[in-house]
């Protein structure tokens, strides 16, 4: 529970820097706003949010509530090929990496002197999760350039075609086996920040964006086989959690041990991160060891992310790796996997991982310096010795002096790109374009030419933001060189008896939306009416809703988008393109605010310096921003 204190702020060095609170607390403030904080207090994490009441002589009292931080990632010292996750939350519980060893710790259940057990998670399931790899040929081919004398550090430092950080906004969903829900709320956000930390080396971060704990009953069956019950999942996430919480990708978490034969403790579709709908996987929760699990749940989410078993060229630190077929509790990923992960994104899958997570979707108390942005953060680059961001000051994750932005594809050399740059562009006929709309330093999420509309010459149709014709299915499954077979008639909506393992569906399922005879189309494969992958929701027909003597097109909102010279909603009067949704597509006027209008925390500081009215002034200030802006000439003088 958050503890409340109440505290009064006093004035320093004849102007407001630093404020001295009871206890010793230390908080930055903004009159007459509310402000979020982090500080250390005996080593644990308090987030401050203050409510400050201000009389003009600057002296504030101010209302803080201080909520725990207890999430933790770092390394052991003197040890550079290390990781430790923990949880301080009740007792210490987490996973700890010592060179290729990977040991959970965790409080002694019903002790009274506190004691707490230190053991090797492979040690920890009597029974492993064995998954039978039947067919690597092409995957073998894809990794002849590993050496596996080189060590974890070498391959951490190795310069990767990716720089650029991804994020899985993540929803974990736990079945009512368990139904504790306190514990299990606990358990679930102890689980993400597991996950995070073995990611973060792939330079991939996973943030919990939402929690489903089943109260009363499940919605779905959890029993029967894991590829039915995997079935059901996915089908649940696309129809009813998908609408409530926008996520890339959902894990199921089962509390019954055993609950699938053959000793099968997860499975997950391969390559699917970001699909609507088959972003997930199924993960069994084996007794209550939570060390092991996060080593599972990880595996299983490496499969969406486009990671196959690993082989016997696939090495970290001569040890197993979390992507073995047969678990036993690593917690780190072989190069193997990194490389899996690259080509996926080269070949254009995973595009919704550019996107930075909303700050008030992040389900976790916000500590600055973690490289997530988060609730009262302007930037977050890390700890002050692994900060690299001119725009952004690490010890307080706010702007620096002059800085409009720190981070985003709109944000360049600390300033907002103009509205219309390009921020990403199309990936495929099925996809659109997105632009900066000079508000915001962020990206908008990515959109596509709604389901169901014809592509590639009426050869196949519109689905996810992906023509889906046989050829670039096989080119996805095996190598860029493949090209389809004929269609064997009857057959076109099963899949090939690609096996990877008992923990992979079969990742040669026909794709939803593949055509299968002339106006007909693959779903849940089942070879139907094309009509059927319309949404049912949308209500937009590009020759109608939209300008109807020009070639424009409906995006996956149902917003039409726009030629360039066409402006939304409905293309019908001029305008820069583009629609709604996905910004301007042309680079308009260019326009910037004088030095007054800087962010409020900049000339607010300046006010409080020059010990101006700290009520009135900023109010006037605000309404003359408002008003006014000032040709780019004019910004180079101020």
């Amino acid at each position: 529970m958050p503890r409340v204190c109440k505290a009064v702020i006093k004035e320093k060095s004849g102007y407001f820097e630093e404020y001295e609170i009871y206890f010793d607390l230390f908080c930055y403030y903004m009159i007459p706003y509310v402000l979020f904080h982090s500080f250390d207090v005996f080593t644990i994490i308090l987030q401050c949010v203050c409510v400050c009441v201000c009389v003009c002589v600057c002296v504030c009292v101010c209302v803080c509530v201080l909520q725990v931080h207890c999430y933790y990632h770092g390394d052991v010292e003197d040890h550079e090929e290390s990781l430790v996750a923990l949880s301080t939350c009740s007792g210490l519980r987490g996973v700890i990496l010592l060179g290729n060893q990977s040991y959970g710790l965790e409080p002694v259940k019903q002790s009274t002197n506190n004691e707490h057990l230190l053991y090797r998670l492979e040690h920890s399931q009597s029974e492993p999760f064995v998954c039978g790899v039947t067919n690597e040929t092409s995957r073998t081919e894809s990794h002849s350039s590993f050496d596996p004398s080189l060590s974890m550090t070498a391959l951490l430092r190795r310069k990767r075609n990716l720089p650029q950080t991804r994020y899985v906004e993540l929803v974990l969903v736990a079945d009512f086996l368990r139904k504790n829900e306190t514990a299990v709320r606990e358990e679930m956000v102890e689980l993400a920040n597991l996950l995070d930390g073995y990611y973060k080396r792939l330079n991939i971060r996973v943030v919990l964006v939402g929690l489903e704990i089943f109260k009363e009953a499940n919605p779905f069956s959890v029993e029967g086989s894991a590829g039915d019950v995997l079935g059901l999942f996915v089908k649940w996430r696309k129809t009813v959690l998908l609408p409530r919480i926008r996520h890339d990708d959902a894990q199921l978490i089962v509390g019954l041990a055993g609950a699938y034969s053959g000793g099968i403790l997860g499975m997950a579709f391969v390559g699917t991160v970001c699909s609507m709908a088959t972003a997930g996987g199924i993960n069994v929760y084996s007794g209550d060891n939570l060390g092991y699990v996060s080593t599972v749940v990880a595996h299983e989410m490496g499969h969406n992310l486009g990671m196959n078993h690993d082989n016997s060229r696939c090495s970290c630190n001569g040890g197993s790796c979390i992507m073995a077929a047969s678990a036993t509790g690593s917690t780190l990923f072989s190069d193997c996997s990194a490389s899996d992960f690259e080509r996926l994104v080269l070949r254009g899958g995973g595009v919704c991982l550019l996107n930075q997570p909303s700050q008030s979707n992040i389900v976790s108390v916000g500590k600055c310096g973690n490289g997530m942005l988060e609730e009262g953060e302007d930037c977050d680059c890390g700890t002050p010795q692994e900060c690299t961001n001119k725009c952004c000051d690490a010890a307080t994750c706010k702007l620096t002096w002059g800085s409009a932005c720190a981070q985003g594809a709109c944000c360049k050399d600390c300033k907002i790109s103009v509205s219309g740059t390009p921020c990403r562009g199309s990936v495929n006929s099925c996809d659109l374009p997105e632009y900066c709309n000079g508000s915001t330093s962020f990206c908008p999420s990515d959109f596509y030419i709604m389901d169901g509309l014809l592509c590639e010459n009426d050869a196949a149709y519109c689905y996810e933001g992906r023509c889906q014709t046989y050829d670039y299915q096989c080119k996805h499954l095996f190598e860029t060189g493949s090209v389809s077979n004929q269609i064997i008639d009857g057959s076109s909506c099963v899949n090939a008896d690609f096996n990877l393992g008992s923990d992979v569906l079969d990742p040669a399922y026909v794709k939803q939306g593949s055509p299968c005879t002339k106006g007909k189309a693959c779903l849940d494969f089942q070879c139907v009416n094309a009509s059927a992958l319309l949404p049912v929701d949308l209500q937009c027909d590009a020759n109608n809703t939209c300008n109807i003597n020009l070639p424009q097109v409906c995006n996956n909102q149902g917003h039409c988008h726009c030629n360039d010279g066409w402006g939304p909603p409905n293309c019908a009067k001029s305008g820069r393109g583009g629609s709604v949704d996905s910004g301007p597509a042309q680079i308009g006027n260019l326009h910037c605010t004088p030095f007054l209008c800087l962010p409020a925390c900049h000339y607010r500081q300046v006010l409080f310096t020059a010990h101006l009215s700290c009520l009135y002034l900023p109010v006037i200030i605000d309404r003359y921003c408002s008003l006014h802006t000032f040709p780019l000439s004019t910004c180079l003088s101020l």
